[in-house]
């Protein structure tokens, strides 16, 4: 069953389809405290920080084989991919008649260890990765080194207030970030960042 959510914030309104199961509760509480979401946001930084640190490739893509154990034999099957990201967001502007150009900016939220990063810095003019883990952009940023991608800076988000500051861009990716974290914080994520949206001509995030 599906449950449609009126989200309203200093004026914003937002709709926003969220999907339970029997037995689950059809109520999610969106309106919480700065104090209380600033709590959450430092649970899931020190969650997927330490999964960034022991097991990163695993923390993106949860398959036996892309353990930190076994990712050297199984990395260019990872890497491969990241490639339908881009594939799907072509296609999704193809079928709304946008043209993707190429000397757009990119906004990538939740980069992690470069999968999809890498793929959009060859088809766009530059790319900015965001993520909460360390370690995952490390490993971002080592992947980038080796296969000589100098289009894209990467950012670790520490507090709340860095989602507020960035700069102008064309397009906002986010593909398997925001679903991974309790719906409140992306529900007030969505909140929070989509006033900033009207900086890109489009976007694609999945809560």
């Amino acid at each position: 069953m599906n449950n449609v959510l009126n989200l309203n914030d200093e004026g914003l309104k937002k709709f926003v389809l969220l999907q339970y199961a029997p037995g689950m509760s059809k109520y999610i509480q969106v309106h919480v405290s700065y104090e209380t979401l600033a709590r959450i946001y430092q649970r899931i930084s020190v969650q997927w920080s330490k999964l960034g640190e022991t097991d990163p490739h695993f923390s993106v893509l949860s398959a036996p084989k892309f353990r930190a154990s076994s990712i050297l034999d199984s990395i260019d099957a990872f890497t491969e991919t990241g490639k339908y990201a881009l594939e799907n967001f072509l296609s999704l502007c193809e079928k709304n008649t946008i043209y993707a150009k190429s000397d757009a900016r990119v906004l990538e939220l939740g980069c992690g260890v470069g999968r999809s990063t890498i793929f959009f810095a060859k088809r766009f003019h530059s790319v900015e990765g965001w993520d909460v883990s360390s370690g995952n952009l490390k490993v971002c940023d080592a992947t980038l080194r080796a296969q000589g991608i100098t289009n894209v800076t990467l950012k670790l988000i520490t507090k709340l207030e860095d989602y507020k500051d960035a700069k102008p861009f064309d397009v906002l990716i986010s593909e398997i970030a925001l679903q991974h974290n309790p719906p409140l914080y992306s529900i007030s994520f969505s909140i929070t960042f989509c006033p900033n949206l009207k900086m890109a001509e489009y976007s694609i995030f999945k809560l």
